[in-house]
């Protein structure tokens, strides 16, 4: 539990103590490990093409793993 501070080292009787709220997070990393053939061709076809390689494997596990018409 924490309390507030109100510039004293002493905690009075009229300090709040803090509530923590749970957040969801907006975002999840997944980790995996890959061939290093794989990973030089994948790493080759960014560069080539421009885009950073998260938003390439972003883009092909929405697209096989989504239901048709949903982006």
């Amino acid at each position: 539990m924490g309390w507030k501070s109100l510039g004293r080292d002493a905690v009075n009787r009229n300090t709040k103590s803090l509530e923590f709220e749970a957040r969801i997070p907006e975002t999840k990393c997944i980790t995996t490990a890959v061939d290093y053939e794989l990973y030089e061709a994948f790493k080759s076809y960014c560069d080539k093409t421009r885009i950073k390689q998260s938003q390439l494997i972003r883009h092909l596990i929405a697209k096989e793993v989504l239901p048709e018409g949903i982006s």
